[in-house]
């Protein structure tokens, strides 16, 4: 937690969110091998929706590892929005044996349910813009790393820039959303949208968009996965910064 919280203003509550952590985890790890539910939006998330959706704009849905987001594709799927993800490319490859083999068949099993298509992250920059222009929905998750250096979370953070650089290319709307659990529920929160047109650069859209997802975190920072996680920023990641590793 002291990786996530430090220079945020919940710094002083390491202590008592890393406790929170743990529970977290345990209660995202039981929803996970259960059957999955379809994730609920409030009424304000389901105008905020449909109000983006009748713009007949290209959308790109920008989210985070937060809570139970294997599941938050889902809460769309009713409102006609059957998304493309970009996945690791990890997702792809044959399950292996043992437990992270069934992790993943797992994980396909309720991406398949869900009706939410993936597309691998390598070399996915052009077929996503291609995708954007046709009007097809896509998905990516914003916190991953990346070339720009960014602050976020109180610290500088190397941060995936295609979120923004797609959107402004194709000038799309920006949909951040954010996953949450009420008990073993899973909602989806869809915020309010960014234009890509209204932004001068997508250097300044990624920062709008950094700091929408900053407040998500904020908000129920146990709730976040471990940024030093394997395929995320792993050893990079500390209190002070969150650097990609050489090679990666």
């Amino acid at each position: 937690m002291e990786t996530i919280l430090a220079g945020t203003p919940r710094a002083a509550e390491v202590t008592e969110l890393a406790r929170l952590h743990l529970i977290e985890e345990e209660a995202l790890a039981a929803i996970f091998w259960a059957p999955w539910r379809t994730s609920l939006l409030t009424d304000a998330s389901a105008r905020t929706l449909r109000q983006v959706l009748a713009g007949g704009r290209p959308l790109m849905i920008s989210v985070c590892h937060l809570g139970p987001y294997f599941q938050q594709f889902s809460g769309l799927t009713p409102f006609g929005v059957n998304a493309i993800v970009v996945s690791g490319d990890w997702f792809f490859e044959d399950p292996p044996p043992g437990q992270w083999g069934r992790r993943l068949a797992r994980w396909a099993r309720g991406v398949a349910e869900a009706r939410v298509r993936l597309i691998p992250a390598t070399g996915s920059f052009e077929p996503v813009r291609a995708l954007l222009e046709m009007g097809e929905p896509v998905g990516s998750y914003f916190d991953m790393p990346g070339s720009i250096r960014t602050r976020f979370l109180g610290k500088p953070v190397e941060l995936a820039s295609g979120t923004a650089q797609l959107a402004h290319q194709t000038g799309s709307i920006v949909m951040p959303m954010r996953a949450r659990r009420e008990g073993a529920q899973p909602w989806t929160d869809v915020l309010e949208p960014l234009d890509a047109r209204e932004f001068a650069s997508a250097a300044e859209l990624h920062v709008a968009l950094a700091a929408v997802h900053e407040r998500s975190i904020l908000a129920a920072p146990e709730a976040l996965e471990d940024p030093a996680r394997p395929g995320s920023w792993g050893a990079g990641a500390s209190a002070a910064a969150w650097l990609r590793q050489s090679g990666g």
